[in-house]
């Protein structure tokens, strides 16, 4: 039996068990175990886009050829007055279309031009009252036209999207009147956007053409010619800014990292941000349940939070662990028992997880040894320990019991399918204290406090 993985910062009733963990240690065995890699998606009961060509049959995947001449099909060339870029086709109503591209692509200017991959020119202006975050770098254009065009396969993408993997990403440089269509590799991803949405970076092979400026806005498309997002800033940028969208940054290590690759908005961040309403009789857009942006008091707390929450990473999946104590330079992860050790069954014993793996809010990864976990006897937790020279905020535990009804937060990192986002999405949800019979009932898990 696979026990669901909670988040990690329901505290106030496990601090008396910690004393007894720390000094416990562990004895299961680990050895490395590749992440599973990203799955085929299905699409839901919508209109099938002209463009999509994903399969569920291994044997019948699209050709990089297939996947390039797609994406030059859903691609547009945007300008105005004193802008230019690139966009993506992403929605039809009747005779209207929707392309997404770049707010810095649009800019200040109120009309626009979009020329399509048939070399017609329309004229094109913003999607009003759309309620997307200011701080995000996306827009929503709409054109009205007779002509059928092809849509970007947005099918909602629930498996993983793992690094080293394919993308093609396409646009209009500046300077030529030419599609351009770069091949290159995923190398970043964020767990929560950067300061403009941006959360899929990635680099250019060395024999495919380099990202130019001009190509912002258009699509980022995998290898079975789904729509991951879009391009927006480019390597090495002249003036860098790498914050997350929280307020916080990354360690120099890992800004540097940031800087030599190429960003783009996931369609996720797009889809998450749009009223429903807005986008009602729009064809191709799945429903993906829309996301507020916290600020004030919720804003801090979210920052805070993440900042003392890792993500656990093993051979039998993820789960997520908070820090509560630090001695020199080693650090105390409290985690649930079950993200690291599968528990026994009346027909399984219990079985150790492989390839155990700590990844801080700062995107660094530390690999975990079987002596570096200590499990509680008789209850669902765990300690694990990691040993890093940064500074990393600890938790502050609450040593109190909570009032029936009173309000708390549980964050964490859910698995990636259990959600919309192919992505490592950061949470935090609020809920309520309930009386401990009431609780038994509506738990997941035996083992699991809530």
């Amino acid at each position: 039996m696979n026990h669901p993985r909670l988040p990690a910062l329901l505290l106030a009733a496990l601090v008396l068990a910690l004393p007894t963990l720390i000094e416990t240690k562990s004895a299961h065995s680990s050895d490395t175990s590749p992440l599973r890699s990203r799955g085929i998606n299905t699409s839901e009961n919508r209109p099938a886009s002209p463009n999509r060509i994903a399969q569920d049959d291994p044997d019948t995947l699209p050709t990089p050829q297939q996947v390039q001449t797609a994406a030059q099909k859903i691609t547009v060339r945007v300008t105005s007055a004193s802008n230019g870029g690139s966009g993506v086709l992403v929605a039809k109503k009747g005779t209207t279309y929707l392309v997404l591209t770049n707010k810095h692509v649009v800019g200040r200017d109120t009309q626009f031009q979009i020329q399509t991959p048939d070399g017609q020119k329309h004229t094109a202006k913003l999607l009003p009252n759309t309620k997307i975050d200011p701080k995000y770098d996306i827009s929503l254009l709409q054109f009205t036209s007779t002509q059928t065009y092809a849509l970007a396969n947005l099918d909602k993408n629930t498996t993983p999207l793992a690094e080293n993997r394919s993308i093609y990403s396409v646009g209009y440089p500046y300077d030529s009147a030419k599609m351009r269509i770069s091949v290159g590799t995923v190398t970043q991803l964020s767990d929560v956007p950067l300061e403009d949405g941006t959360q899929i970076g990635y680099k250019i092979a060395k024999n495919s053409p380099d990202i130019k400026q001009g190509m912002s806005g258009g699509p980022i498309v995998d290898g079975q010619g789904v729509l991951l997002g879009i391009n927006t800033i480019g390597s090495y940028p002249i003036l860098p800014n790498y914050t997350y969208f929280d307020g916080s940054r990354p360690t120099a290590k890992r800004a540097a990292e940031y800087r030599a690759a190429n960003w783009g908005v996931p369609v996720y961040n797009l889809l998450t941000q749009l009223d429903a309403n807005i986008l009602y009789g729009y064809d191709n857009f799945p429903k993906v349940q829309r996301q507020v942006t916290p600020t004030g008091y919720m804003a801090k707390l979210n920052r805070e939070t993440r900042q003392q929450t890792v993500r656990i990473e093993d051979s039998a999946g993820n789960g997520s662990g908070v820090i509560i104590a630090k001695q020199g330079n080693t650090y105390y992860v409290l985690t649930a028992k079950h993200v690291v050790e599968t528990p026994a069954t009346d027909t399984q014993p219990k079985q150790s997880h492989t390839g155990i793996k700590v990844i801080t809010h700062a995107q660094e990864t530390y690999q975990i040894q079987p002596s570096d976990i200590s499990l509680a006897d008789g209850a669902d937790l765990a300690i694990v320990k990691f040993s890093s020279n940064t500074n990393y905020p600890v938790a502050k535990l609450g040593n109190y019991s909570p009032l029936e009804n009173a309000t708390v937060f549980a964050g964490g990192y859910p698995a990636r399918g259990k959600i919309d986002s192919p992505l490592w999405q950061w949470q935090l949800n609020p809920g309520r204290i309930q009386e401990k019979e009431q609780g038994k009932f509506q738990t997941q898990d035996k083992l699991s406090f809530a």
